[in-house]
């Protein structure tokens, strides 16, 4: 291409005219080729233009949209240069088009097909996270129903102790038979047994509780306290939890967590040893987690093994 910026002339190849539509005699002009070329690339074909002649770039290149005989747009690539007369007024400027149509639509493709492949790992991603705090929810929902039963089995025998001190109270009134020293006798045994059923609440609420800071505590102290408070859960099922031959030791870190992690593991031998009984079909089978606490020169070592089907090696890190 050479374009005449003086009378606004366009002298193009044989092929180009072809291309363009237009007859090999026909004078052309600038217009010719502006108006072929799509709206939305004029500004960036002319900018690219503009700032070379104002010196900006050493040539300028832009690729745009034009139409060819067919009326049909293909992508060109223009690259080129203006020239300046001794006045250094632009005078002409001469460029080359390359048909880069098919590099265009390989890209076109390739970002649709990309913006599909995100599209789709988006609603993957959605999903799993959906997935993830339905699965989190129901493992908190499962995890207050653990603690609704030990609480209500740890609760059973102070509310029945409370109930027949009542009744022991109610009968003593009724006979003419009630005492300061019994009266004093029952308000005891029910504040002992109500500060019993509050601290309960207060360990459950406690356990669920993450800690802020790192604290020194006793490893079999802690351990003591998840039998206590879940040991109910287990016997449901017929598993028993057995502490055996302890060496209490401390250790640094958030006591909750380390709790929950233990229950994690005593849950996963429950689950274990559930699937052993129900493949054995033997109903004197009945599950066995020991734990075991020792001391290896400076390390404390935690121990626990149960019953059931054990871990597959493919499974052990």
């Amino acid at each position: 291409l050479e374009w005449n910026l003086i009378d606004n002339s366009v002298v193009v190849s044989e092929e180009m005219k072809k291309f363009l539509g237009y007859e090999n005699s026909q004078t052309l002009k600038y217009y010719h080729i502006e108006n072929r070329i799509h709206k939305d690339d004029i500004c960036d074909v002319n900018n690219a233009i503009y700032k070379h002649r104002n010196k900006e770039n050493d040539y300028y290149e832009v690729a745009y949209r034009i139409k060819d005989r067919n009326d049909n747009y293909v992508w060109v690539l223009e690259r080129g240069g203006v020239i300046f007369n001794e006045k250094g007024k632009p005078v002409k400027c001469v460029g080359i088009f390359i048909d880069i149509t098919k590099q265009k639509t390989l890209e076109q493709k390739l970002h649709k097909l990309n913006t599909t492949l995100k599209k789709e790992n988006l609603e993957k991603e959605r999903e799993i996270i959906s997935k993830s705090r339905i699965l989190v929810q129901q493992s908190k929902l499962a995890s207050m129903g653990e603690m609704i039963g030990s609480i209500a089995h740890q609760w059973r025998q102070p509310l029945n102790i409370v109930s027949l001190s009542m009744m022991e109270l109610e009968n003593d009134f009724r006979t003419n038979a009630l005492t300061e020293s019994a009266f004093d006798k029952f308000l005891n045994t029910v504040n002992s047994n109500i500060e019993f059923m509050s601290n309960t609440i207060d360990d459950f609420r406690n356990f669920y509780k993450p800690d802020k800071n790192k604290d020194l505590f006793k490893v079999f102290h802690c351990i003591l306290e998840l039998k206590d408070m879940f040991d109910t859960e287990f016997k449901k099922f017929d598993i028993d939890i057995i502490i055996n031959n302890h060496q209490d030791y401390y250790a640094l870190g958030f006591k909750n967590e380390f709790k929950q992690v233990i229950l994690n593991i005593l849950n996963n031998a429950k689950d274990a040893i559930l699937i052993k009984k129900k493949v054995m079909l033997d109903k004197e089978y009945r599950g066995k987690i020991d734990i075991r606490l020792y001391k290896d020169n400076e390390h404390g070592v935690m121990q626990i093994k149960d019953n059931g089907t054990g871990i597959k090696n493919e499974n052990i890190d």
